[in-house]
């Protein structure tokens, strides 16, 4: 029961994410900014790239739920 409802998280981050970036394109593309799209790849980056930082400074080696579900996140973002 435990595995489905780690699936069902991973499940329910990647639509956080795609449900995000749909709704940040399209205040963007209402308010006509023309790199939005670029903006929200750049936000990808800048995510994948804090989440890669504060791994790296935390001690330890249990990191790997955080790791997925912001990973699982982040495709969800590019996905949309």
């Amino acid at each position: 029961m435990t595995m489905a409802f780690s699936f069902l998280g991973l499940v329910a981050a990647f639509i956080s994410g795609a449900g995000m970036a749909a709704l940040a394109i399209q205040a963007g593309e209402r308010r006509q900014i023309r790199s939005i799209y670029a903006l929200a790849i750049a936000a990808e980056a800048v995510i994948l790239l804090l989440t890669g930082a504060a791994l790296a400074m935390v001690p330890g080696t249990k990191h790997e739920t955080f790791l997925v579900i912001t990973l699982s996140f982040v495709m969800g973002l590019q996905n949309a």
